[in-house]
């Protein structure tokens, strides 16, 4: 029997059916709020998501408040496409067409060497 005092023991199993649970009921909504945070692409709102479940799946058992889940969540969401966006190189950028060199006049230097 346990005693009122003892913190709940939890198998893997039931940890693992609760997540999924979780997941089914609510991925719809936060796979929305990821599209929001990845400036409307889809992948990568797909990619974010998973990344921020994954997170919270090795959390589950630290997370104490079940009410407070999705919320979890979606802070993880948030903080991990923050750390994305600093992450990213947001150097130069291929376009069509390389952009004109600023460089020296050949004609002109010829001008001048023979004026």
């Amino acid at each position: 029997m346990l005693c009122s005092d003892e913190p709940e023991v939890r198998s893997v199993r039931d940890t693992d059916d609760e997540f999924r649970e979780f997941v089914r009921a609510r991925s719809s909504a936060l796979l929305r709020t990821s599209y929001l945070l990845a400036g409307g692409d889809w992948a990568l709102a797909e990619d974010l998501l998973q990344a921020a479940l994954t997170k919270t799946y090795l959390a589950w058992g630290r997370i104490e408040d079940r009410n407070a889940i999705e919320s979890y969540v979606r802070t993880t969401l948030a903080t991990t496409a923050t750390s994305w966006w600093r992450r990213r190189w947001h150097g130069e950028r291929a376009t069509a067409a390389p952009p004109e060199r600023a460089g020296v006049d050949e004609a002109s230097q010829f001008d001048e060497r023979d004026a």
